[in-house]
């Protein structure tokens, strides 16, 4: 009987520690893809790694030229400059509705001239990537998606 309850024990400490490990897992992967420094998971965001990880997947997906892939990260990286200006004078008080929609415009820029350097097919691709991000974020899985 003492065997049967230690080894009852062991497993549910054995279980504790894997779920406790797995949870602090989850929460480091969660800030460090959040792009915002506060109030969407911490602030150990990395710009340069998101990009990085967003240009890995769009050249894949895309199947980007060099060429197209040195301007399509200078669009992001330009685009994320200016959102992080604009989040900062966020900061400082001001009107909700009017910033979402200058951010709203801005994507609208970045994405016209994300447009003109890619294909007519590769474009269709790239907004079909950027609908499946979307979904992943309303899901609450973070620019990742929901974590397994």
């Amino acid at each position: 009987m003492k065997r049967i309850s230690y080894l009852v024990m062991a497993i549910v400490v054995v279980f504790s520690v894997s779920c406790n490990k797995l949870q602090q897992n989850n929460q480091q992967e969660q800030q460090q893809m959040s792009p915002a420094g506060g109030g969407m998971g911490g602030g150990n965001f990395d710009p340069a790694a998101f990009v990085d990880r967003q240009m890995e997947e769009l050249k894949e997906s895309l199947e980007l030229s060099d060429d197209q892939e040195k301007q399509v990260r200078e669009i992001i990286v330009a685009g994320f400059e200016t959102m992080r200006t604009a989040r900062e004078g966020m900061q400082d008080g001001g009107d909700r509705e009017a910033m979402r929609e200058k951010m709203q415009q801005m994507r609208d820029e970045q994405t016209a001239k994300i447009k003109a350097v890619l294909t007519e097919e590769q474009f269709a691709k790239y907004e079909q990537i950027q609908q499946e991000r979307r979904e992943r974020m309303r899901q609450g899985g973070g620019f990742g998606g929901p974590q397994n």
